[in-house]
């Protein structure tokens, strides 16, 4: 799908990690919205309260 030229401040994201839930990769409720300071702040650990709750709803409702 082609998206323009113009740069995008914003991406999806998957919650939990495709790479260690691959069965997760096309599961709607594990991909977020994010824009990039809150994107790249979630890959290197540094997660906020939403992203924290969205996490622990996925690996309750997934028995993960």
């Amino acid at each position: 799908v082609w998206l323009g030229s113009d740069p995008r401040t914003y991406m999806f994201d998957h919650v939990l990690e495709k790479s260690k839930y691959p069965e997760l990769a096309f599961e709607e409720e594990n991909i977020m919205y994010l824009c990039l300071l809150c994107h790249d702040k979630k890959t290197r650990g540094h997660h906020d309260i939403i992203t924290k709750e969205r996490v622990e709803y996925l690996k309750n409702k997934f028995n993960l």
